[in-house]
């Protein structure tokens, strides 16, 4: 038997949060269809990034893949790139 990792449409109807205009530095976690928006990616980018060990930190409970805004910030940090500063990449 697969668990809910394998099938994103099943885990995507049961882990949906409510909507509200609340912004993503607001929310304690988030799920994987606000940060695809957040980042302006598709959320299957995001579940392969999962597959492949790359892209932002997560966090599973309860079978639900969740995100911290803060792990989601340093994430975005380590990866600026600003021409300005001398050995940026």
């Amino acid at each position: 038997m697969r668990s809910r990792a394998h099938h994103p449409t099943k885990a995507r109807m049961l882990c949906r949060m409510p909507e509200g205009s609340m912004p993503i530095r607001d929310r304690k976690l988030i799920i994987t269809e606000q940060l695809a928006r957040h980042l302006d990616l598709s959320p299957r980018t995001l579940e392969r990034w999962r597959r492949e060990g790359s892209g932002p930190p997560w966090l599973e409970i309860g079978g639900c893949v969740r995100y911290d805004p803060t792990d989601i910030e340093e994430w975005k940090a380590a990866r600026r790139n600003d021409p300005k500063e001398p050995g940026s990449n």
